[in-house]
C-alpha cells in the first residue's frame, strides 16, 4: 500500500499508522469485507509534512458476497437477486463512487468530502478511496433545520443534473426505465413478501393490499413520472451525511441513480419521521419543491394532486424495494435502525394518502 500512496501523493512516505475507524458502519462495507472496511490513516512524508485521512475500501466481490449473505440457502432468492441487481442499485456499485468523485462537476465539490484519489490492489481485488478525515460526530437524529441544510446540499445536485441524461451516463448512474421495473416485478414481489409474519405485524391488511397493487402496476407508475428525473443519491440518510463546520457533506454514492429527485427527499423523511410532526414533514416537502420548481419544467406542469401522487410513488417504491432489502440485510447483519423505518414508512405514506384525498376532493 505504501507504494500506491507514494504514487498518489507524489511524495516519499516514511511512516503510516493505520487503524479501523471505530463507530463507522454501513451495510455495503460490512458485506464487502466482513467488517466496516474504513480505516484512519496517519501518513508522515519525508518532507516533514503529514496527513490525517480516511482509507475507504471497496472490494470487487461486494455484490456476489452480499447476494450470498442475504440470500442464505435460498437458490431462488440468489438467482433473482443476481438477475435483478440493477433495480437494487448494486450493479457497478464497486466503482460508481470512484467514477463520480473523479467526474463530478467542480461546482458540487464543496458538497462532498475532500477526495485525494484512489488506487487498486489487483491481488486483493480491492479499491481504496483516500478521503480527508473529518472529526464530527454522527447525528442520532436530524432536526428540521439540519434536514433543510442537507436538502440544500443535495438540491444543488438535483438542479445541476436535472434532465441531463447525457451526464448521468458520464457519472455511471443507474437509469431505471419502466421496462426495468416490469422485468423486476416478480423479484420485487419476492423481496417484499420475504417475511410475511413481519408484514402482518407492521402493516395493516389494507396497506399490504396497496403495496401488492402498487407492485402489480409498478411500471405504469414509473412511466407517469419518467420525464421528471435528475441525480439521485439513492441512499440519502443521516449515516451518509457529515455536518462539518458550516456545511453538510454527502458521501457513499455507491447506489447513485438518475430518477425522481423526490426519491431522496422521501427516503430522508422516512428515516427521520419518528421525531417530526406532520406539519414539519409537509413544510420540508414544500421547501424541496419550491427550490427545485424553477429548474424543472415537468414539475411546473404538475397539479398538486399529481405531485402528491408522485411522492406516493416514491414512498411505495421505497417500501417495496429499498426497505424490503434493508429488512433482510438488517436481520443478517444485526442492524437495529431498520425497525423504526417500518413505522415511519407507514406513517409518511398515510400522510401522503390523506393529503392526496383532500387535494382531489377540493378540486
Amino acid at each position: 500500500m505504501i507504494n500506491k500512496l507514494q504514487s498518489l501523493f507524489d511524495k516519499r512516505i516514511i511512516s503510516i499508522n493505520e487503524a479501523p475507524l471505530c463507530g463507522v458502519s454501513s451495510i455495503n462495507n460490512r458485506i464487502a469485507l466482513g467488517h466496516n472496511g474504513i480505516y484512519r490513516l496517519c501518513v508522515d512524508f519525508e518532507d516533514g509534512s503529514s496527513l490525517d485521512c480516511i482509507r475507504k475500501t471497496k472490494a470487487k466481490s461486494i455484490i456476489s458476497n452480499g447476494i450470498r449473505l442475504i440470500s442464505g440457502k435460498s437458490a431462488k432468492f440468489t438467482v433473482s437477486m443476481t438477475l435483478h441487481k440493477k433495480i437494487l442499485g448494486y450493479n457497478k456499485s464497486c466503482t460508481r463512487e470512484i467514477m463520480l468523485y473523479n467526474k463530478l462537476d467542480r461546482s458540487l465539490l464543496p458538497h462532498i468530502p475532500e477526495y485525494y484519489g484512489c488506487f487498486y490492489e489487483p491481488r486483493k481485488k480491492l479499491y481504496s478511496l483516500i478521503l480527508r478525515q473529518y472529526d464530527c460526530p454522527q447525528r442520532e437524529a436530524l432536526n428540521v433545520e439540519e434536514i433543510r441544510h442537507a436538502l440544500d446540499a443535495l438540491l444543488d445536485f438535483h438542479i445541476f443534473y436535472y434532465g441531463r441524461d447525457d451526464l448521468a451516463k458520464v457519472l455511471g448512474l443507474n437509469v431505471y426505465s419502466p421496462d426495468d421495473y416490469r422485468r423486476a416485478k416478480p423479484f420485487i414481489r419476492l423481496l417484499f413478501h420475504a417475511d410475511e409474519e413481519e408484514n402482518r405485524r407492521c402493516f395493516s391488511e389494507e396497506r399490504l393490499k396497496k403495496v401488492d397493487g402498487f407492485i402489480d402496476e409498478i411500471e405504469k407508475h414509473a412511466a407517469r413520472f419518467s420525464g421528471h428525473r435528475s441525480f439521485s443519491h439513492n441512499d440519502f440518510t443521516r449515516r451518509n451525511l457529515f455536518f462539518a463546520e458550516d456545511k453538510v457533506l454527502i458521501y457513499d454514492f455507491e447506489l447513485a441513480a438518475f430518477q425522481n429527485p423526490e426519491h431522496d427527499l422521501i427516503e430522508l423523511l422516512i428515516h427521520e419521521a419518528d421525531h417530526l410532526s406532520k406539519s414539519e414533514i409537509f413544510r420540508l416537502i414544500e421547501y424541496h419543491r419550491t427550490r427545485l420548481f424553477p429548474h424543472a419544467e415537468p414539475l411546473r406542469q404538475m397539479s398538486r394532486a399529481q405531485y402528491i401522487a408522485m411522492l406516493l410513488f416514491n414512498a411505495y417504491e421505497f417500501i417495496a424495494i429499498r426497505l424490503s432489502l434493508l429488512r433482510i440485510a438488517g436481520k443478517v447483519l444485526g442492524e437495529s435502525f431498520v425497525d423504526a423505518l417500518l413505522g415511519n414508512a407507514d406513517r409518511i405514506t398515510d400522510y401522503l394518502e390523506e393529503e392526496y384525498e383532500q387535494t382531489t376532493e377540493n378540486t
